[in-house]
């Protein structure tokens, strides 16, 4: 039996005002907003949306794993996706970024879904 994906669609726009990040220029979302992890060793899959512009590259995934639950991010070689493989063997909140470049504006993004580790049995 393979590991468990979860895959998770982010939309990045800049908006110019009234968006929730970089003082109200840019909206970000994510489907689904909250991830809760209940398999072990699941692969997580944050995916740039076809509604993101092509201008719209994923550059890194950074958090605050301190239990190493968290593999190192891999990108994939178009850098509209990165992927982790989180171990859960911790009950946490583990507060993740995944930071995005607007090459047309040359702005870094930094757009970050709550993902909670709840593993089976605890």
């Amino acid at each position: 039996m393979s590991d468990p994906v979860f895959t998770v669609n982010l939309s990045v726009a800049h908006v110019g005002s009234g968006g929730n990040t970089r003082k109200g220029a840019y909206f970000y979302s994510f489907d689904p907003d909250i991830l809760v992890i209940r398999k072990p060793r699941t692969t997580i899959n944050f995916v740039l949306d076809k509604d993101s512009a092509s201008d719209f590259v994923v550059v890194d995934l950074v958090s605050s794993d301190a239990k190493y639950q968290l593999s190192a991010p891999r990108l994939t070689p178009d850098s509209r996706s990165v992927s982790v493989v989180n171990e859960n063997t911790q009950r946490q909140l583990i507060y993740v970024s995944i930071l995005v470049h607007d090459t047309r504006r040359d702005e870094l993004v930094a757009c970050d879904p709550q993902v909670i580790n709840s593993p089976e049995g605890n």
